[in-house]
């Protein structure tokens, strides 16, 4: 009698450096889109920055950061439509704002006002759901329905750690496909979430993915992981983590000069290059518009900053 086999497949388009493993899928190759997707990686991380700050000051009630997984719900909610239906778990802050859920909405929410949760924009989207994988049956009526389940395996269980088992293997139990992904890598992310979205508005049935991250931070603001894990450990997860290896990519393939949003502004940055020479050459490439110099005045550069990047520059 010989054993059944099975193998779970991986998926990765940048390694950890930013650089290419395999040709990039189309959309890729697509400035516009990647700096999207960047900069939604970026907002959910400050959104958690800011988020963490309101519960230490007693704004907010318990919260659970998403530091280091920013790719796993940025990246699948990218690959969804308007008219599919997103029923998170409780990390998907990225997802959310990338649907339309307002910093406000997510604010009330984790301040315990259930008005947070009557989203204004994705009206069909279900709140958060707190206990592990609960959303799950509410997504499934029958084994042909088209819902993807998405697993953000982020390592760790509160304090116990899942070093050995892959989730995806859940998949062949079931009888349906499933496949890893590295979760720290938002292209190979929105893509083959994707791809099992396409397969399952054609009548496909349903698919599992299995996104490989790291949870960066504490489980909730309730916890503090120094007790159970090794800082060794996560001084190396920080090196694979999906905003830097982005940017890493972004800026090897010269893509932030084709937006016109990005600017440099501060003292001598121009016509001088910069105290350090930095910025040296580029008001000769990108002109006195988007290379600004200022005066001496260093609270107004901050003040100036913000205000842009509050108004999506």
């Amino acid at each position: 009698m010989q054993a059944a086999a099975f193998e779970v497949t991986h998926h990765q388009f940048l390694d950890s450096s930013g650089r290419p493993v395999q040709p990039l899928p189309e959309f890729a190759h697509d400035g516009k889109t990647l700096r999207e997707l960047y900069r939604a990686m970026v907002l959910t991380r400050t959104f958690d920055t800011k988020a963490i700050a309101l519960q230490r000051s007693s704004r907010l009630g318990t919260y659970p950061s998403s530091l280091g997984q920013e790719a796993v719900s940025v990246g699948l909610a990218a690959a969804m439509a308007a008219e599919d239906v997103l029923l998170p778990a409780f990390r998907e802050h990225g997802a959310q704002l990338w649907r339309g859920v307002t910093p406000t909405e997510m604010f009330l929410y984790w301040g315990g006002d259930e008005r947070g949760s009557d989203f204004a924009v994705p009206r069909e989207d279900l709140p958060n759901s707190v206990p592990i994988g609960s959303q799950a049956p509410q997504a499934v009526g029958n084994w042909r329905v088209p819902v993807v389940f998405v697993i953000a395996n982020n390592q760790w269980a509160i304090s116990v750690p899942r070093a050995a088992q892959t989730l995806a293997q859940k998949a062949i139990a079931a009888g349906i496909p499933g496949e890893q992904v590295d979760g720290n890598d938002v292209i190979a992310v929105r893509q083959i979430v994707g791809e099992a979205l396409r397969v399952a508005r054609t009548g496909g049935g349903p698919h599992v993915v299995e996104a490989l991250t790291y949870r960066l931070s504490n489980h909730t603001t309730a916890d503090s992981a120094k007790r159970y894990r090794d800082e060794a450990a996560v001084a190396e997860a920080w090196k694979h983590e999906p905003i830097a290896r982005l940017r890493a990519y972004l800026t090897a393939q010269d893509v932030w000069s084709e937006d016109e949003r990005v600017i440099v502004l501060g003292e001598d940055v121009g016509v001088d290059g910069g105290v350090f020479r930095v910025t040296d050459g580029l008001i000769h490439r990108f002109g006195p518009d988007r290379v600004l110099d200022t005066p001496i005045a260093e609270a107004g550069i901050a003040g100036v900053s913000v205000g842009l990047a509050a108004q999506g520059m």
